[in-house]
């Protein structure tokens, strides 16, 4: 973002350092300690909704009127449209138009059905998607995670120590600017991190009853997270290898071996309730799948398990959770976030190492997660909204490790400082993006805008609902418009299936521009200051 380099321009530096000083003489002098206790006099759920509130808060405060581009959003609003209206046949005979004839990446037949679910209400009463409003609805689900997120760090540490590491969700930008996208990331975040807070305490419960509600509430969170989306099956997958590895420790515990990987469990199980949760994970899927089309489709081929691809994964994700801190749009910024990064991940894994036994579920998904990310073969940021406040977590074990262990880093006031200015840098970032957002109309307008207006009304006037629109955005036009439409990624040869070709001044489609011009089969029939269309004679 472009905006922040204003930000570095107005000397931030200074008062930053100034802010980093003051805090080593607070902390010297106690403050930090005797905030603390004050803190944790604090009642858990008065902190929890205080952080859900700033996170709400913060989040409203980002949204802007408009839209960006993205097929995402598109094919959730079509899929809520198809459910309100009844026509969810139709609708699935148009996608599979675009997803089979598109290029590669374009989306699945279908999402994962729970985000249309929750849509679809909206639709049915008004007869459209405000945005706004359901910019609003994703705040909320960001509230319910930096809350449950609070819950599940303070059963690991003081509350103080808590709330602080709640500050890296709520200051990192890269989420709380989702909201605006109106699409499933942040639903699933909050979905992931609330079965993560129930395996907490499905796993440290006694009351056989209790564990059979929490085993069934385990089951119907599952589901929630799968039919958000399709990769939160890390979360199904991640209970079988915790429950093998909770069988394997009970066996060798029995046998009176120790077992390499066992593990720390305060509640015993019995089989039955050990598999309510699949139970009731199978039965909500298969009631799903009966109802409606199943999800998934083309993109569960796009995993290439290489070293090449790894090795380009790594890359791609180490930028990407750069961003999670912050922007790198200045050099000496870009070098501060990639020591950030790589102290964060070395963190990480030794806190892995040292939690291991006691936050097995934890690791196991997280894990997991980023090695099916690191082999898939497209890359974006809400991929690991899911398992970022967990790797906080994780690194925080691993820095607590680091200065108990090493002499005269206990009361390291210095690295204590870093982490400081660390989160004075994020939440400095994010006020300075709510001022641009809320006084100087910073935002994305692609599709609420005169030219966009213009050209989806000609289109849905003037071209029949069978005849096929090559754009490269297929998923918005039809929705939009109910034409078919696919897009080649920029190849002219593959032009044979449309009867009209969409261009516009935004993407550097080149080669279909340069053939549909030397080519008079095409003649032009619209234009305005954005958009050009031809009609194939």
């Amino acid at each position: 973002m472009n905006i922040y380099m204003d930000l570095y321009r107005t000397r931030l530096y200074l008062p930053l350092i100034v802010l980093m000083a003051a805090f080593i003489i607070f902390n010297k002098n106690g403050g930090t300690a005797k905030s603390g206790k004050y803190i944790d006099k604090i009642s858990d759920r008065l902190i929890a909704l205080i952080l859900g509130c700033l996170g709400f808060g913060i989040c409203a405060l980002l949204i802007y009127s408009g839209k960006s581009w993205g097929g995402d959003f598109s094919q959730f609003f079509a899929q809520a449209r198809a459910l309100a209206t009844g026509t969810v046949s139709d609708w699935y005979v148009k996608n599979q138009f675009i997803i089979d004839n598109s290029c590669d990446g374009i989306g699945a037949d279908v999402y994962p059905w729970l985000w249309a679910i929750v849509l679809a209400p909206v639709y049915r009463f008004l007869g459209y998607f405000p945005y706004t409003p359901l910019k609003l609805l994703e705040c909320l689900f960001v509230a319910g995670t930096v809350a449950t997120e609070f819950y599940i760090y303070k059963r690991r540490m003081t509350k103080s120590s808590a709330v602080i590491l709640t500050f890296f969700t709520l200051f990192s930008v890269i989420i709380t600017f989702n909201v605006n996208t109106i699409e499933a990331d942040i639903v699933c975040m909050f979905m992931v991190i609330e079965t993560l807070n129930i395996v907490d305490l499905y796993n440290s419960e006694e009351s056989k009853k209790k564990q059979l509600l929490l085993a069934g509430l385990l089951g119907l969170f599952l589901f929630l997270s799968v039919a958000t989306k399709t990769m939160a099956e890390g979360t199904v997958l991640a209970l079988i290898c915790y429950d093998l590895l909770l069988a394997l420790t009970a066996f060798f515990e029995k046998a009176g071996r120790k077992f390499l990987f066992r593990i720390e469990h305060k509640g015993g199980r019995t089989w039955y309730i050990r598999l309510v949760p699949y139970f009731v994970y199978i039965l909500l899927t298969k009631i799903l799948e009966a109802v409606l089309p199943a999800a998934g489709g083309t993109y569960n081929g796009y995993f290439t398990p290489t070293v090449e691809r790894i090795r380009y994964g790594i890359v791609k994700y180490f930028g990407i959770f750069k961003g999670f801190f912050g922007d790198d749009c200045r050099p000496i910024i870009s070098v501060i976030l990639a020591v950030v990064v790589v102290s964060f991940l070395i963190t990480a894994i030794l806190g892995m190492i040292v939690a291991f036994r006691k936050d097995t579920y934890a690791e196991i998904y997280s894990c997991g997660m980023i090695f099916m990310l690191l082999i898939y073969n497209y890359y974006r940021s809400g991929f690991a909204f899911t398992f970022y406040p967990i790797l906080i977590m994780f690194s925080f074990h691993g820095l607590s490790f680091v200065l108990e262990k090493v002499p005269g880093l206990k009361d390291a006031y210095v690295i204590q400082t870093l982490v400081f200015g660390l989160i004075v840098l994020m939440a400095a970032q994010t006020f300075f993006l709510i001022y641009n957002v809320r006084f100087k109309g910073y935002g994305f307008n692609d599709i609420d805008n005169q030219p966009t207006y213009e050209i989806f009304e000609y289109i849905d006037e003037n071209i029949g609902d069978d005849e096929v629109v090559h754009f490269f955005r297929p998923r918005v036009l039809y929705y939009f418009t109910n034409v078919n439409s696919y897009t080649s990624g920029d190849v002219a040869e593959d032009l044979g299936l449309a009867d009209y070709v969409l261009l516009d001044n935004w993407n550097n489609e080149k080669h279909i521009e340069e053939a549909v011009l030397d080519d008079t089969a095409y003649e032009l029939i619209f234009s305005n200051d954005v958009y050009r269309l031809w009609k194939k004679k």
